[in-house]
């Protein structure tokens, strides 16, 4: 017989969680309802091409900047349908540096404060993760030239993608960088992502810009630089083109985001796990799939380099060599170790 009060305390625990499920429900369902409301249409390959070619300037140089890495299981980032699940991943976390001739700076994202990369190294250790290795921040690599950064974009609003343009911000800084959103971003926001917003909003060196829905649009004063709004894994996130210019003619660029965490999401058109899309950040993986293939037709059809945020070992193999700045006829890759 069960006595009154181990019935109590099973009852309780019940309850707790009954509450802990109706809690998540709250949150999660009208997070997968507003996702899969974010469809814009995306544009066809020819319509970037021409884009990009027909731009009449645009960046010399790009730095990838990488404040933290950490080794984490593919199984961590890639579904069941992953056709490599035991080879080596390291996730790491990116910022770009896009300079013109002048030495105007737009940032891709900004990566996080070191602090916000420790706690979110913790959070990956309960996956399964190795302990992160904590680099830089976006201001640190950038030293004295932060004073050129006059512009930010973000290829979705998620902590590890902006928590880092905090330290872009001095004490009684007027707004002198140019933060560009797009209507989803600055609109329409999930649990993931209004943090992040309201952190911009708050700090005195930011002036938002808000961009239209969808298509190919340009960021107004950095020419040759787009950002092509996708949705899928926030209902803001975008990706980022641009145009860098060399002796050799234009090397285009795709900077993805959080589409894909490693490139084989790209190869394979492999989503991410399904927990993961379903408990942590809800994603609309159909629509991440057309996003996935269209990702691959620029690279394969259009020759557009692809970089994507989170693969390390991908990163190192592209001509973007690691926190160097590199003009359009640099090719040396950063070194990184074997996969």
């Amino acid at each position: 017989m069960v006595s009154p009060m181990l019935r109590r305390v099973l009852l309780a625990a019940v309850a707790l969680v009954i509450l802990a499920i109706v809690a998540a429900a709250v949150v999660l369902v009208p997070a997968h309802v507003g996702i899969r409301r974010e469809h814009p249409p995306l544009p066809s390959i020819e319509m970037v091409r021409a884009a990009v070619s027909g731009a009449v300037d645009g960046p010399v140089r790009v730095r990838w900047i990488n404040t933290s890495t950490q080794v984490v299981p593919r199984s961590a980032v890639l579904g069941a349908q992953d056709p490599h699940p035991d080879r080596s991943y390291r996730l790491c976390h990116s910022a770009f540096a896009v300079e013109w001739e002048d030495g105007r700076i737009l940032l891709i994202d900004a990566g996080m404060t070191r602090e916000q990369a420790v706690a979110f190294g913790a959070m990956g250790e309960w996956a399964g993760a190795k302990p992160i290795e904590v680099a830089t921040t976006v201001a640190e690599s950038l030293g004295p030239r932060v004073k050129d950064a006059a512009g930010v974009v973000f290829t979705h609003l998620h902590v590890d993608h902006v928590d880092g343009v905090r330290e872009l911000c001095a004490p009684g800084d007027e707004p002198r960088i140019a933060a560009f959103l797009n209507q989803a971003q600055a609109q329409r926001t999930n649990h993931t992502t209004g943090d992040a917003l309201a952190t911009l909003r708050s700090l005195p060196c930011l002036r938002l810009v808000e961009l239209a829905a969808a298509g190919m649009l340009p960021i107004d004063g950095f020419p040759g630089a787009f950002v092509i709004p996708v949705a899928g894994h926030t209902p803001g996130s975008q990706v980022v083109v641009i145009a860098l210019r060399g002796d050799s003619g234009r090397r285009p660029m795709v900077f993805t985001g959080d589409v894909v965490n490693h490139i084989d999401g790209i190869n394979f058109d492999v989503g991410k796990p399904a927990l993961y899309r379903a408990l942590v950040v809800p994603e609309d993986d159909g629509r991440l799939s057309e996003v996935r293939r269209f990702l691959r037709d620029l690279r394969d059809r259009a020759g557009f380099e692809l970089l994507v945020s989170h693969d390390e070992y991908a990163l190192a193999s592209t001509s973007v060599a690691r926190s160097s700045l590199t003009s359009a006829t640099d090719t040396e890759p950063a070194p990184c170790g074997a996969r």
